[in-house]
């Protein structure tokens, strides 16, 4: 039966049922950031309203806790180089993709396609080797330089450059500018709807990342959040994992109209 076909009650049923399954872990992980860490365990509903919710979890993770913002600045310093350089780096080969020749193009694209299918995991022991022979395993670097060379986001990115109307390019070159003035003053000011896209997806992906820097890094103290962050008590994580989502949620609200945007062109 097709959607538009189905019951008004149907469809009002699926929605809901939808929303309680995105919702839903959401709204567990606040109950458990609103227990009070050092409660006991008790049925009484009355002794557990009073007992268990609490602020003392937030007021220990914000001003007690110096472990969880290491971690916190920790996650920063990777997110912000890695996502700065991806940016570059996608935009630089999406324009030099869009001004290759069809055939060249073709080729290249097909090997972007299959570097971009193949998980995290399998490239983990070819970058390793790499950063070992640099002597760059244990820095901060290595993490960064393994992250930003995404062939993904060099075809996501590849996919808005290429709706630019190539008679702009043509245009700017008749009127004297270079290949990188036409891509600085052209092509980025075309894709910036895009590249908004781009900038958010790029730092949630590794806003959350775990794989590189339990490989690539070997004092814990450099650790990311994501990592740092499995060593607290239960409550604690929870109270962790609201704070350290906030950053992200006021990323995509300043990012939304752009996303919708480019949703609905794609």
């Amino acid at each position: 039966m097709k959607w538009y076909n189905s019951p008004k009650w149907l469809r009002g049923l699926v929605k809901v049922l939808l929303s309680l399954f995105v919702f839903f872990p959401v709204a567990y992980i606040l109950f458990c950031s609103l227990k009070n860490p050092t409660s006991s365990e008790t049925e009484h509903l009355w002794v557990f309203l009073y007992d268990r919710f609490s602020f003392a979890g937030y007021r220990q993770i914000l001003f007690q806790n110096h472990e969880y913002w290491i971690g916190f600045w920790n996650t920063i310093s990777y997110v912000l180089p890695i996502v700065g350089l991806t940016y570059v780096f996608s935009t630089l080969a999406a324009y030099a993709l869009v001004m290759a020749p069809r055939r060249v193009k073709k080729w290249i694209l097909g090997i972007y396609i299959l570097l971009a299918l193949l998980p995290t995991q399998v490239l983990l022991v070819p970058n390793f080797v790499v950063l070992h022979n640099l002597d760059m395993i244990g820095s901060r670097w290595a993490v960064i330089l393994a992250c930003c060379f995404s062939p993904y986001y060099v075809y996501f990115t590849y996919r808005f450059c290429r709706q630019i109307p190539q008679e702009l390019f043509e245009a700017a070159r008749l009127d004297g500018a270079g290949e990188f003035t036409v891509y600085r003053c052209i092509a980025i000011p075309q894709m910036r709807a895009g590249l908004y896209t781009l900038i958010l997806i790029c730092t949630a992906d590794f806003w959350n990342m775990i794989e590189q820097p339990l490989v690539f890094l070997q004092d814990i103290t450099k650790y990311p959040l994501s990592l740092s962050m499995r060593d607290m008590q239960t409550a604690l994580q929870s109270v962790g994992a609201i704070i350290y989502a906030i950053p992200l949620v006021l990323l995509f609200l300043m990012c939304r109209r752009d996303l919708e945007q480019e949703a609905g062109r794609w």
